[in-house]
C-alpha cells in the first residue's frame, strides 16, 4: 500500500484476493492460495481501518503508520475491533477456530512454501460462510 487506496477499492481487492486464492486452491497451487488468502484478510481489515479516517481532515501520524502494519491483531486494534473480536472469539468457538487459523498468517508467507492442508484450511476459514472471518470483517467494513 505504498499509494493513496479508497476504501471501496480496498473491500473490492479483499474479494478479489480470496476468489484468487479459491481458484488457485482448485488449481492445488498451495503456496499461492495460502498467500492470497491471508492478504485478503489483511486488505479487508484495512477496508475497515480506512472507514475510520475522516474526510478533509489529516489521520492522526500513530494510526497511518498502524495502518501500514501487517499483524492481524494489530490491524483489528487498529481499526476498533479489538473488543468485538474478543466477545465473537468467546460467543462462537467455529469463528474462535477460523480465526485461530487466519492469525497464523504472515505476509512472510510470500518468501515460504504451503502445504495442501495449511492452504485448505486457510481458504475455509477465511471463506467460511457462517463462521468466516471475512465474514465477520465485511460486518464491519
Amino acid at each position: 500500500m505504498g499509494a493513496e487506496v479508497a476504501r471501496t477499492a480496498l473491500q473490492t481487492l479483499a474479494d478479489e484476493k480470496l476468489k484468487d486464492a479459491q481458484i488457485l486452491l482448485a488449481a492445488k497451487s498451495w503456496s499461492n492460495a495460502y498467500y492470497l488468502a491471508g492478504y485478503a484478510v489483511e486488505l479487508a481489515l484495512k477496508a475497515c481501518i480506512a472507514k475510520t479516517f475522516k474526510a478533509e481532515t489529516i489521520p492522526d501520524k500513530d494510526l497511518v503508520l498502524a495502518t501500514y502494519r501487517h499483524k492481524f491483531r494489530e490491524l483489528v486494534g487498529t481499526a476498533g475491533l479489538s473488543a468485538e473480536l474478543q466477545k465473537k472469539e468467546q460467543a462462537e468457538q467455529g469463528f474462535a477456530a477460523n480465526w485461530g487459523v487466519v492469525n497464523l498468517w504472515s505476509p512472510d508467507a510470500l518468501y515460504a512454501s504451503s502445504t495442501e492442508k495449511a492452504a485448505t484450511e486457510l481458504v475455509a476459514a477465511v471463506s467460511d460462510t457462517k463462521d468466516g472471518v471475512l465474514v465477520w470483517i465485511k460486518a464491519h467494513w
